[in-house]
C-alpha cells in the first residue's frame, strides 16, 4: 500500500534494529537489484539474517499496518470519500486568477511581479494539498507545477483580453507614438507570445508522456511475449531438450532486440539512419566460457533485420574469430601499474593505449567472475573493452563503411546464472553509438537476463 510507513524505519523507531543495520539491509536490496536477482523484502532480509525473529516481524508488521488506517482514515475528514484533488485545484486557480486581476486592474500592480508573487503562492498551496492527499512530496511537488502554468497562462488571457477591450481606437495615438499605448501594444505582444510559448511547451511534454506510455506499455507487452514463448518451447517435447534451450535462448535474444526498440527516443533517433543505416544499430550477444580453450565464445546473438551480406559477413567473422580473455586480475593490476608509470597524470589513457591489455581482461571476463552488471555509456573509455577484433577485420579487408556496424560505442552486460547458483555465461548488448542506453533499456536488459538463467536452470 503507497501509505505504510517505511519497515525498516518503523522498525528502528520500534527499537527492533539499529540505523546501522537498516542501512547494511537497504545496501543488500540494492545490491541484489543491480545484480539481478530478486530481491527480498525488508522483513525477509531480516528474519533471513537472523537480526530478528519472525514474531518481531509480524509485530512490525501490525504496527505498520495500524499505521496506514489511521493516516488513511485521517486524510478522509480533509477530502472525504475521494483522493482525487482536481476540484481543489480548480478552486486554488480561480481564486488566485482573481486576485491576479484584483492587483492590477484595481491596484495597477505590475503584472510581472502580481504573477510571481501569486504563482509562488500557489505553488506552495497546491503542494501543500497533493501532500495532505497522501502523496510523497517529490510527487506533490511535480503536480502543483501543473496548477502554476495554468495559473500564468490564465492570467496572461485575462490580462490582453482586458487590454485589448480597454485599447483605445485612436489610430492618431499610435501613429504620433504614444508611449501608453506603445507600452500596452508591447505588453499584449509580450503576453501572447508567452502564452503561446508555455501552451506549445505543455503541448510538446503532453505529446512525448503520451507517446512514451505507450512505448512503456508495448514493452511489458513483449516482454510477456517473450515469456510465453519460451514458456510454449520448453513444454515442446517433440524435441529435445539441447533443441529446446537453443531455440528458447534465441527467442529471448529476439524479443530482447526488439523490446529495446520501442522507445520513444529509438524511434527519433531511427530518422538518422535514412541518411546513414549504420547508426543506432543494436546487437544482442550471449556468450559462454568454453572449458577447452577457457576463452569466451558466441553462443547465440540477436543482429539487425535487413542488412548486406557484407554486414551479416562482418557478424560472421566475430563469431568464428573473437574469442574475449578470462578476467585474469593480479596481470590486469600489473598493466594498470604500468600505464602509471607512462603516464602519472592520465594512465587511463596510457592503460588503453597499451597493446598487451586484451589477453588479461574484456567485458566477458570482467562480468563472469565479478558476477556483476557492467554498464558503459562511453565504451571507448572502459578498460574491460576488448575491440582488437576491428583491427584484425580491417586488416582483413573490411572497409570502414561496414565495421561501422560492429563499433562499440555503448554497453550493457549482465552475467547469467546456471544451476546451483553457478555463472553459466555473459548477455550483452551493444549499441554502435555512445549514451545510447536509458534507464528503462538496463531494467529490460536485467530481465532478459534473468529469464535466460531460469532457461539454463529449467534445462
Amino acid at each position: 500500500m503507497p501509505n505504510h510507513p517505511k519497515f525498516l524505519t518503523l522498525a528502528v523507531k520500534m527499537k527492533k534494529i539499529d540505523d546501522s543495520t537498516r542501512r547494511l539491509i537497504l545496501n543488500t536490496q540494492r545490491r541484489q537489484k543491480q545484480q539481478g536477482y530478486h530481491h527480498l523484502r525488508a522483513g525477509e532480509l531480516l528474519v533471513q539474517e537472523r537480526f530478528i525473529s519472525e514474531a518481531e516481524r509480524d509485530e512490525i508488521l501490525r504496527r505498520q499496518e495500524s499505521l496506514s488506517k489511521h493516516r488513511s482514515s485521517s486524510f478522509a475528514d480533509t477530502i472525504p470519500h475521494s483522493r482525487s484533488t482536481l476540484g481543489w485545484q480548480i478552486v486554488v486557480v480561480f481564486l488566485a486568477i482573481l486576485a491576479v486581476a484584483i492587483a492590477c486592474l484595481k491596484y495597477d500592480q505590475p503584472l510581472e511581479l502580481t504573477i510571481v508573487v501569486v504563482s509562488f503562492i500557489v505553488y506552495v498551496l497546491e503542494a501543500i494539498l497533493q501532500f495532505v492527499a497522501g502523496r510523497s512530496i517529490s510527487l506533490s511537488l511535480q503536480r502543483a507545477a501543473f496548477s502554476l502554468l495554468m495559473l500564468v497562462v490564465a492570467s496572461l488571457i485575462l490580462f490582453s483580453v482586458v487590454s485589448i477591450v480597454s485599447l483605445k481606437h485612436d489610430p492618431s495615438h499610435i501613429a504620433n507614438g504614444h508611449s501608453e499605448e506603445e507600452a500596452r501594444i508591447r505588453t499584449i505582444m509580450f503576453s501572447f507570445s508567452a502564452m503561446t510559448a508555455a501552451v506549445s511547451i505543455l503541448l510538446l511534454y503532453s505529446l512525448w508522456k503520451f507517446h512514451a506510455l505507450r512505448f512503456s506499455e508495448s514493452r511489458l507487452g513483449a516482454i510477456k511475449d517473450i515469456l510465453i514463448r519460451v514458456e510454449s518451447t520448453l513444454r515442446d517435447e517433440s524435441k529435445t531438450l539441447d533443441e529446446r534451450q537453443r531455440e528458447a535462448i534465441q527467442k529471448v535474444l529476439k524479443g530482447l532486440r526488439n523490446a529495446i526498440r520501442l522507445s520513444l527516443t529509438e524511434r527519433i533517433m531511427k530518422l538518422v539512419s535514412v541518411f546513414r543505416s549504420s547508426f543506432n544499430q543494436s546487437r544482442v550477444l550471449y556468450y559462454v566460457k568454453e572449458p577447452s580453450d577457457n576463452l569466451f565464445h558466441l553462443y547465440d546473438a540477436a543482429y539487425p533485420e535487413r542488412v548486406s551480406d557484407e554486414v551479416r559477413a562482418a557478424f560472421n567473422w566475430i563469431k568464428r574469430n573473437h574469442h574475449p580473455a578470462p578476467l585474469n586480475e593480479e596481470e590486469f593490476e600489473k598493466q594498470k601499474e604500468l600505464a602509471r608509470k607512462i603516464n602519472p597524470n592520465d594512465w587511463k589513457k596510457s592503460y588503453l593505449k597499451l597493446p598487451e591489455r586484451y589477453k588479461h581482461i574484456s567485458v566477458c571476463g570482467w562480468i563472469y567472475d565479478k558476477q556483476d552488471i557492467l554498464i558503459a555509456t562511453d565504451a571507448s573509455k572502459c578498460l574491460a573493452l576488448d575491440s582488437s577484433f576491428l583491427r584484425k577485420m580491417s586488416d582483413d579487408g573490411f572497409d570502414a563503411d561496414i565495421l561501422q556496424w560492429v563499433e562499440v560505442g555503448s554497453f550493457v552486460g549482465c552475467r547469467i546464472v546456471g544451476k546451483d547458483g553457478a555463472p553459466a555465461g555473459v548477455l550483452l548488448v551493444i549499441k554502435n553509438i555512445r549514451k545510447g542506453f536509458p534507464p528503462e533499456d538496463i531494467e529490460v536488459v536485467i530481465t532478459a537476463s534473468q529469464i535466460l538463467g531460469r532457461i539454463l536452470q529449467a534445462t
